[in-house]
């Protein structure tokens, strides 16, 4: 009993064909059944959500949907549609009706030698079909190989190759099932046929056997035992043995190919098409495997037809009249179903009792979904496959739709207090009349039918009244009136829930589009607040875009034959090579730029676009060709020796590096093109070689040695000193800054810059993994590295602005002109651009700080050591000399004082911002010291948390009215954060160890230990400036939300990320959004009704968040870094919309991608 529904429980529609249950899930995929227009079954496999952001994931989709459409359907799943072009890409396959062989060896145990034989067989011929498309399958395994009733079928290739494409596995371990895969793929030499017939050995290994061919506890294990020892072939014999120790033979060049395989099995002369059939028809006999059906694996309709059967026939006479009433019958999935009170269906017109017992029965198999006050059908999909159902829509299809009008005017009527106004007439009337007259299955309840009574009645009424003209003027205008008026709510409702759908729609469809189509996901965000502006996933899905780093994303088109991709030097244009042909790609647009088409040949080791995106220089296997891409011609003849695996200008594009990875390498000077030939210049016949880096003037060369220090030489071969000097450095790259003066290396552990003119270090190491590619902006103030986990970007002073998870990366990072953007390119070709204009145009108010304070009105307090560093919103930044160095700051409310500890921390200092001057000192008993400081609402008081020897100590508050010498002790220990209400009755304080909440009446009030123990330590705090609620960080991940009368604990706020650690909230001054902060440099933002947070965490800083406060309007959070930064975010939607348009710039969503995104709803323009 029970299975998945569709995606959030959605009605679904993928082309002409709608979705009903998951099925399963695979590595890049989820698998539903649907239903097609005659009711027919299909399988469909969308992207999987937790792989949505994963830029590779149309091409794969596209490589799986190549693969299957050029296998013949032998003893495989016909591929039906696809669309890669969709929101959501999907493939429709033909849906095989039984258990996986893995299931039914599970469940039945091995298979007889006669059973072995078939499936043998229908592998085989499987194999055979597969291999004569020139595809290799590459994911041979039991959960592959279906059993259906005419026998095995071999699905998912997903991991497919074709075309003699020689790619190898990428990443550090092949896509596949370990125990499964050939000891050539785990070597990582390419997968051809003969890696799918050691993988069919090794499903009937498991088919004889019960279990894989190789067992242990770790994949890397299993990978040891495939490549170290041979298989226990004891439980086969014959000719099964025969042909499955072949198969497994170590060398691939020894293995039987499909088609041998398939002839010793069968018999036959050889010829392919009748081995095949002859394949097929022996599978067939393979009979399906007697094991238990899942209710998943039963057709919907057949699932609901045993429901319907197994109610007795007096309960089976009210199904028609129950499910109906759930039923809108249309073009489409969308819009397919709808809800009915329960209440209507017990009203009395149905015996209730058998009501009960049909929702019951079809609920208990997950066909109706109920909340106790509506139910409605789990899927729009039973509409079509279910047969009887769809007979009953068929027969009365427009009495459907104009059953679900009168019942939603009819409540409409009954909800406005039975105005005659709202009552039927006319042609309505009738036509509702004459329906209910052809005794439908779908049978009116009591409140429709009085509806109707009372229609006709007002309707005789109206013709005597008509006799009486002026009275009948009267009351028709105002039943006009009263008519337009219905109409035209009961148009807002509709439209108005169209609308609500359609921006959940589209906040939906936006996170999904993030990584693959960025441009998109932004317009969608906009649509939907637009659409719907009180919808919290609208708000997420504008906040979801200020945290969105994609700003554009290229995917160049799949084709047959092998490609080379290389990126321009600032990242905006991607030329391909495909089989020869060269085209060039927009990123920005997304199109192919125009130019000559031209074929540079065939057996292309390697290209490079030089900087001015003019030359395009081809590697052979003979020798390396430039090009011109103005006019398509050879510029001159080859050079070199060719097969060089990698290419590259220097950044000035008068000098080619070619590197072979055995033979070492050489470059080449360009100058003089085309009077003059190439020249060759540096070399090395070293194949310990890595790479050679040229200075961008092409006066100096850096060459890049494995596991020996960097040698700099000049145009003579001089050498030039070293990075390190006289303590020599070594690593694996290189890269000159634009300006030739700097070289950044990497290390074992960092990158750092070396100053080529002084000979020495210059700034700090920018430490992190072994970097694989390094470069420099324009202005050579930011770097970028590459690892094996990501991007990271770095101020030139060495702070971390931003990591990016992008393992898919390969080659060096590209900055744009201005630095605004940063692009790598993906092994497949795809190029993702992020924005980081913000994070490179930030300048600093100070280098680093260890504190600071801010309020409402951008005055701002950063704390470095012994200087405090003051600005306002119309004031340049000042310093503060306190003497010794501060550790917490806080403002008075109005802005004029500043509380700070200085370089003695039991010593508090009240400073006036306006002269810098101090006004009054409080001392606390030592070893008492300040951790925490906050003001009073009317800046009155001072609370100061003292701690000593790590433990929180009783708070203090300092009266500054009288002279500054009245203190009180609380009785509540103090901790790390500290808040006042806005009336001034509450100080709430939060720590690890000491908390509560102290009310400051008379007398005085105490909640201690109110918001639990442990955790981090760093603990955010905010009071509702309503007072309503208390904000509190608790151990566990997220923020707890307290009733600030009672004292009891809400609900949590939670984070999605794990390791985040909050230390600082703020509520907005109405109190309707929190915002949270902590050591990962982002703003978390919710809505205190509810649990989830709106939208993903906006990164706005470099390390830790500092200080936090929102404007005297709500409607901008101004957020100080340690990274010296002050930050503002739009917190007010209109503002963040209008941010993201500015961003989005000119591009628009056309009326068709609006149409197949939010069809329903009119199109409108977004920015």
């Amino acid at each position: 009993m029970g299975y998945s529904a569709s995606p959030a429980g959605e009605i679904r529609q993928f082309g002409g064909y709608w979705l009903g249950r998951r099925l399963g899930a695979g590595g890049q995929g989820v698998v539903y059944e649907a239903y097609g227009a005659s009711g027919e079954r299909v399988a469909i496999k969308l992207l999987r959500l937790d792989r949505a952001d994963s830029s590779d994931a149309r091409a794969r989709f596209a490589k799986e949907v190549a693969a299957a459409e050029r296998v013949a359907g032998f003893c495989t799943a016909r591929v039906i549609a696809a669309d890669l072009g969709a929101a959501e890409p999907y493939i429709v396959s033909e849906y095989v009706d039984g258990p996986s062989l893995h299931r039914a060896i599970a469940e039945r145990g091995p298979y007889s030698p006669a059973e072995l034989h078939r499936l043998a067989t229908g592998i085989a011929t499987a194999l055979t079909a597969i291999h004569m498309a020139e595809v290799v399958h590459r994911d041979l395994k039991p959960e592959n190989v279906v059993l259906g009733s005419d026998g095995p079928r071999v699905i998912d290739f997903g991991i497919a190759r074709f075309d003699g494409a020689t790619l190898t596995d990428e990443g550090l371990w092949p896509a596949g099932t370990p125990a499964y895969m050939s000891p050539e793929r785990l070597r990582g030499e390419p997968a051809e046929y003969a890696a799918d017939i050691w993988s069919w050995g090794a499903v009937l290994l498991f088919a004889a056997t019960g279990r894989p061919p190789f067992l242990a506890e770790t994949a890397q294990a299993i990978y040891h035992l495939v490549l170290t020892r041979p298989p226990d072939f004891s439980a086969l014999d014959g000719m099964i043995r025969y042909l499955v120790e072949a198969a497994m033979r170590p060398d691939p060049a020894e293995r039987p190919t499909a088609k041998s395989l398939l002839l010793s099995l069968v018999g036959g002369k050889g010829e392919t098409r009748l081995l095949l059939s002859q394949g097929s028809r022996a599978a067939r006999r393979m009979p399906r495997p007697e094991v238990a059906r899942a209710p998943a694996d039963r057709p919907l309709g057949e699932v609901a037809e045993n429901v319907y059967t197994r109610l007795d026939p007096a309960d089976r006479e009210v199904v028609p009249a129950v499910v109906l009433r759930m039923v809108l019958p249309g073009d489409g999935a969308d819009g397919a179903l709808r809800r009915a009170y329960t209440g209507d269906l017990l009203d009395g017109t149905l015996d209730s009792a058998r009501v009960r017992r049909v929702i019951d029965g079809f609920a208990g198999e997950d066909l109706l979904l109920s909340d106790g006050e509506m139910v409605t059908l789990a899927s729009a999909a039973l509409l079509r496959a279910w047969p009887r159902l769809r007979g009953w829509i068929d027969a009365d299809r427009p009495g459907l739709r104009l059953h679900s009008m009168l019942s939603e005017t009819a409540r409409m009527w009954e909800a406005a207090g039975r105005h005659p106004a709202d009552l039927y007439r006319g042609t309505a009337l009738r036509a509702a009349q004459d329906w209910v007259a052809s005794e439908p299955r779908l049978r009116v309840n009591q409140l429709e039918r009085r509806f109707l009574t009372e229609s006709a009645v007002h309707e005789r009424h109206g013709e005597r009244r008509r006799r009486r003209v002026k009275a009948a003027l009267a009351a028709l205008t105002a039943l006009s009136v009263a008519t337009t008026l219905v109409l035209i709510q009961r148009g807002m409702t509709e439209n108005g829930q169209r609308e609500l759908a359609a921006a959940r729609k589209a906040a939906e469809t936006a996170d999904l589009l993030r990584a693959r189509d960025p441009v998109k996901a932004l317009l969608l965000s906009v649509a939907a607040w637009r659409l719907a502006p009180a919808e919290p996933a609208a708000a997420g899905a504008l906040y979801s875009s200020l945290a969105q780093r994609e700003s554009h994303v290229l995917v160049p088109p799949a084709g047959p034959g092998e490609a080379h991709f290389d990126l321009s030097a600032d990242g905006t244009t991607l030329v391909l090579v495909r089989g020869g042909d060269v085209s060039r790609w927009d990123v920005q647009g997304g199109h192919r730029l125009p130019g000559p088409a031209f074929n540079v040949g065939e057996e292309i080791t390697a290209i490079a676009l030089s900087p001015d995106e003019t030359t395009l220089a081809v590697a052979g296997r003979r020798s390396v060709r430039l090009w011109d891409l103005r006019t398509g011609r050879a510029i001159g003849a080859g050079f070199g020796s060719g097969g060089a695996g990698h290419l590259a200008f220097n950044a000035g594009g008068n000098v080619l590096v070619a590197l072979d990875s055995l033979d070492g390498g050489q470059t080449w000077d360009l100058t003089g093109l085309p009077d003059t030939a190439p020249r060759p210049l540096w070399g090395s016949a070293d194949p310990g070689l890595r790479t050679i880096a040229v200075s961008p003037d092409g006066s100096s060369a850096t060459m890049v040695y494995e596991n020996r220090p960097y040698q700099i030489v000049d145009r003579g071969n001089a050498p030039l000193p070293r990075p390190g000097g006289a303590r020599p450095v070594a690593g694996d790259i290189a890269a000159y800054s634009p300006d030739g003066l700097t070289l950044a290396v990497g290390t074992r552990d960092a990158v750092r810059l070396w100053d080529l003119t002084t000979a020495t270090w210059a700034g700090p190491a920018f430490e992190g993994g072994t970097a694989h590619a390094v470069a420099l902006s324009p202005r050579g103030d930011h770097v970028a590295t590459l690892d094996d986990t990501g991007i990271t970007l770095w101020r030139r002073d060495g702070t971390r602005l931003l990591t990016w998870p992008a393992r898919e990366a390969v080659g060096e990072p590209r900055f744009d002109a201005s630095a605004r953007t940063l692009s790598y390119r993906h092994s497949d070709g795809t190029v993702t651009r992020l924005d980081i204009a913000a994070l490179t145009s930030a300048r600093p108010i100070v280098r680093r700080a260890e504190s600071g304070a801010i309020d409402e009105q951008a005055r701002i307090a950063f704390v470095q050591g012994s200087t405090v560093t003051l600005a306002g919103p119309r004031a340049p930044p000042r310093r503060l000399d306190v003497r010794g160095g501060g550790r917490v700051a806080a403002f008075s409310p109005d802005g004029a004082l500043l509380a700070m500890t200085g370089a003695d921390p039991a010593r508090v200092t009240i400073w006036d911002v306006a002269t810098g001057t101090a006004k009054r000192t409080l001392t606390l008993r030592r070893p008492l010291e300040a951790i925490s400081l906050a003001f009073s609402p009317d800046g009155g008081t001072l609370a100061v948390s003292p701690h000593s020897g790590g433990q929180g100590e009783r708070l203090r508050l300092w009266n500054l009215r009288r002279g500054g010498t009245s203190v009180e002790t609380l009785d509540l220990r103090g901790g790390p954060r500290m808040a006042f209400s806005r009336d001034g009755r509450l100080l709430a304080v939060n720590g690890t160890d000491h908390n509560g909440v102290a009310e400051l009446t008379s007398p005085r009030g105490y909640r201690h230990q109110l918001f639990g123990s442990g955790g981090d330590g760093g603990r955010p705090l905010a009071i509702d400036p309503a007072g309503r609620f208390i904000a509190a960080g608790g151990p566990g991940a997220g923020v707890d939300l307290w009733d600030a009368a009672g004292f009891a604990r809400l609900r949590t706020l939670r984070v999605d990320d794990e390791h985040e650690q909050l230390s600082l909230a703020a509520f907005t001054p109405d109190g309707g959004l929190l915002a949270a902060a902590g050591a990962s440099g982002r703003i978390w933002l919710w809505r205190p009704a509810g649990e989830r947070p709106l939208g993903a965490p906006v990164p706005l800083h470099a390390g830790k968040v500092l200080a936090l406060a929102f404007t005297a309007d709500g409607r901008t959070l101004r957020s100080l870094g340690a990274d010296g930064v002050l930050n503002s975010l739009p917190v007010d939607p209109a503002l963040a919309a209008a941010d993201i348009c500015r961003r989005i710039g000119a591009a628009t969503l056309t009326e068709e991608e609006w149409t197949r995104i939010l069809p329903g709803v009119n199109h409108r323009e977004i920015c």
